[in-house]
This record gives structure tokens, sequence and C-alpha cells, in this order.
């Protein structure tokens, strides 16, 4: 899977938790996910098939406790 790099930014004072950046096709098929550490700026890896991301703040991975709504981002 080939992919490009976009700088997706947090705008939270605190930096605790774990991003979900999650890709989708059009049709709402998963096409890809990853997680990472809160961070001022985040380089996000983006698979070519995907139509659009949802960025979510959770708590953790264990809770699932989300900690602000999900973004929407079309490609």
């Amino acid at each position: 899977m080939d992919y490009a790099q976009k700088n997706l930014l947090c705008t939270d004072d605190e930096y605790d938790g774990t991003i979900i950046v999650a890709f989708y096709e059009s049709n709402g098929k998963l096409v890809d996910a990853k997680t990472y550490q809160p961070q001022a700026t985040i380089p996000a890896e983006l698979p070519d098939s995907y139509t659009y991301t949802k960025v979510f703040w959770w708590e953790n991975l264990d809770t699932l406790r989300t900690l602000c709504d999900a973004v929407t981002i079309n490609k």
C-alpha cells in the first residue's frame, strides 16, 4: 500500500491519551487505522485508496473514552 503524509494539528493544551487516525473508502469500509501519541503535529501516513479520514482522541485503548468529538477530513 502506498502512503502519502499529512500533518494533523491538535489544539488542546494537554497532550494525554491516544490519537486514532482511521481511513475509509467512499462506501464506509475501513481501509487502515493507525495510532499516535498526542503531540502538536501528527505526521499521519495516508493510504492511496482512502476517500476520507476520521481522527479520534481517546483517553486510552482500554477505556475507549473519547476526549473530544471525532473530526472527519475529506481527501
